[in-house]
């Protein structure tokens, strides 16, 4: 399976939008995904939810279901990491340059390249 960067940024945004200071945030994937993700598949946000969790940039418990897929999620806190990697992506003008900087010169996407990227075109504005 891809990780559909797309997504990750979302949930990423809908994480903090969602989370409260002390109070978990606690979804079924099957409600978070008709709430908040109509767009993607399924699969795509629970595994979007288990890359943001080896990266290290949420700070969640993942319930799974009989067939190892991701069925439950409790979130506590987006990570230090996880705000600077969605600092580099919120704006949706920047992240639609960095895919397209991508795109024009054959770059996969990966968290390291976003950054990366994100910085170059973000220091290319300041005088």
């Amino acid at each position: 399976m891809r990780i559909n960067y797309d997504c990750i940024r979302d949930i990423l945004i809908t994480l903090e939008n969602e989370l409260q200071p002390g109070n978990d945030f606690q979804i079924s994937l099957n409600d978070l995904s008709d709430k908040f993700f109509s767009d993607y598949l399924k699969e795509d946000v629970g595994y979007s939810l288990i890359k943001l969790k080896e990266a290290g940039y949420i700070d969640a418990v993942l319930i799974y279901d009989d067939l190892w897929e991701v069925f439950d999620v409790i979130c506590r806190d987006i990570t230090f990491d996880g705000h600077t990697y969605l600092n580099s992506v919120r704006n949706s003008s920047l992240w639609s340059d960095i895919k397209k900087k991508c795109r024009d010169n054959a770059i996969d996407l990966s968290f390291a390249t976003i950054i990366n990227i994100a910085a170059t075109l973000t220091g290319n504005l300041l005088p």
